[in-house]
């Protein structure tokens, strides 16, 4: 159908000759500019996809003929956009499954993209959602291609045919190639390597162009230098750089190979695409740390992770993506950082890479993600991983505390120190701070209450259920309690924990410490040490005083008790 042109017809200029004067004519109207209806359409076309919902975006189209929606989609607005362009810079994977779906639109059509301020010339819709970070749109439209394109050569004529510099397209294809190969890889479909195969025949398409133009010169690769913790946590590999390495990493078949390529050219041409940590990125680096993570191989997670975080040292992302990335990262190093501890002495590499510095790096980002602000981003499930990841390094760097050096000891007593001064509020035992996790996570460290308690976290806290950490104490299961849980009761005693103060239930630590010493005794397993510290327990008298007044419900808030003693009085 072709377009009506949105010119208004032009008229020959009519003169009126005659012997006699001429007449004074009306002024003629001008003719008004005919609308162009297919305009219209478009108009509220991309107008509905810019600002509108899916159900609206059916609507529109509902009421235009089979032809017109079909010239619609593939339409371009103002800005060069189409319509699937506009779906992915919006991150909106309804109109995404809704165009690629139901309109059947083109996913390999190159087109321009403005992200950020910057402007994207001649690129295909699967790099345009990398840029975006939408890992969903990304991941949806791999899977459409996978099913759907049946050519494993399916968008490379759009990317030669572009505008775009040869070295940019050799960029291109060597980015969507690496996505391939990394997709198949992760999500393999019953040794169905289609996409596999994509991703190499775009390798080998950017190999040709940079080895084999005839009227230009060849374009090596030159690959960036390296830092010590890439080089470990990429196996001390290369990147290839010839077509006859890629034809022997074809013919070799090997996953891990095949999976370190794609990950050195994703950190290779994102780098230079976007100057800055992308979730696409470091997504990637997430999975390929837990492909060794599966294999066992927890000193190379380890060393990916730090990859992952180096570029954050010096100052923490805000970006949700990121740090959903950064989550995940943490949980498995932390799992990867207790395998570590387990291993034998005689294991130096478990040594090396169960350090320090690898534990304050973890530590000090757990922090960072864990501000309010991107805290109230995250599921709750993120949230207890998240909390789990922090204690446990906590604990860890506990217990290696005794070996460190002085600066090093400091070092961790300060971070330690704030975290505690930020009066963080774990996501299990009831909302509680970290003296409560310590005091219920079993088994109990002594050490880290202890220096929980040095460091000035409160002996007396409660959680959203009232319980002080000495409550928790006294709820651990007859099964599990040892004298160290009796010397960490005394130790809370020591910085002034108020064993007569209530929950929210009514209930006391001292009752329940005499209810758990009763229990214990019944079972065979009387614990001694905690039967002198009842018998021996006596209650200040300002303790007692603070009972009278909560017992007899007299009014202490009227001005006739002094201000700094109502928050004791209401602990009772």
């Amino acid at each position: 159908m072709s377009t009506p042109s949105l010119e208004p017809e032009s008229f020959p200029n009519k003169r009126f000759h005659s012997s006699t004067p001429a007449l004074e004519l009306p002024p003629t109207p001008e003719e008004p500019i005919p609308v162009d209806p297919l305009a219209q359409h478009r108009a509220v076309f991309f107008e509905t996809l810019e600002n509108g919902c899916l159900s609206a975006l059916q609507l529109t189209l509902g009421n235009v003929e089979p032809e017109v929606k079909a010239w619609l989609t593939e339409s371009h607005n103002e800005r060069g956009e189409t319509a699937l362009v506009v779906a992915i810079r919006r991150r909106d994977l309804s109109f995404v499954k809704y165009l690629m779906d139901d309109l059947k639109v083109d996913t390999c059509r190159i087109g321009n993209l403005t992200w950020n301020g910057v402007e994207y010339l001649d690129i295909p819709p699967l790099l345009m959602a990398i840029i975006c970070a939408d890992f969903y749109i990304f991941k949806y439209m791999l899977e459409y291609q996978h099913l759907n394109l049946v050519d494993e050569r399916a968008g490379i004529n759009e990317i030669l045919a572009s505008l775009q510099p040869r070295q940019e397209k050799i960029n291109v294809l060597e980015l969507l190639g690496a996505a391939y190969i990394h997709h198949d890889l992760v999500h393999p479909r019953n040794n169905n390597q289609t996409t596999r195969r994509r991703g190499l025949q775009y390798w080998r398409e950017a190999m040709n162009l940079r080895h084999h133009s005839s009227v230009e010169p060849p374009i090596p690769k030159i690959l960036p230098p390296t830092s010590d913790i890439s080089r470990k946590a990429m196996g001390f590999s290369f990147e290839i750089t010839t077509p006859q390495q890629l034809e022997q990493l074809d013919n070799a078949n090997n996953n891990i190979q095949l999976f370190t390529q794609a990950i050195w050219a994703i950190q290779r041409i994102m780098s230079q695409l976007i100057p800055e940590p992308h979730s696409f990125t470091l997504y990637r680096l997430y999975t390929y740390a837990y492909e060794f993570y599966d294999a066992g191989q927890y000193s190379r997670v380890v060393n990916i992770l730090m990859l992952m975080l180096e570029p954050f040292r010096q100052q923490p992302s805000d970006c949700w993506d990121i740090n959903f990335s950064i989550i995940g990262a943490l949980d498995i190093m932390n799992d990867s950082f207790k395998r570590l501890n387990k291993m034998p002495p005689l294991s130096q590499q478990g040594l090396e890479d169960f350090s320090f510095d690898n534990l304050m790096t973890a530590f000090d980002f757990a922090v960072a993600v864990n501000r309010q602000d991107m805290r109230e981003e995250l599921a709750p499930a993120a949230k207890t991983r998240l909390d789990t990841c922090l204690y446990d390094i906590v604990l860890n760097l506990t217990e290696m505390l005794p070996k460190l050096s002085q600066e090093d000891g400091h070092r961790f007593k300060k971070a330690l120190y704030h975290f505690i001064g930020a009066n963080h509020q774990f996501n299990y035992f009831d909302q509680g701070d970290i003296l409560h996790v310590a005091c219920r996570r079993a088994p109990i460290s002594l050490d880290l209450i202890q220096l929980l308690l040095d460091l000035g976290a409160d002996a007396n806290s409660v959680c959203a259920k009232g319980n002080t950490p000495l409550h928790l104490l006294a709820m651990i299961n007859c099964q599990v309690w040892s004298p160290t849980t009796t010397d960490a009761v005394q130790k809370l005693l020591d910085f002034g924990a108020h064993i007569d103060q209530p929950n929210r239930s009514g209930r006391r630590a001292l009752g329940i410490l005499k209810a758990k010493h009763r229990q214990l005794c019944l079972q065979g397993l009387p614990d001694v040490k905690l039967q002198s510290l009842l018998n021996n327990n006596v209650l200040p008298l300002t303790c007692l005083a603070a009972q009278v007044v909560r017992k007899n419900r007299i009014p202490f808030e009227d001005g006739q008790v002094p201000v700094d003693l109502h928050s004791f009085i209401r602990r009772h």
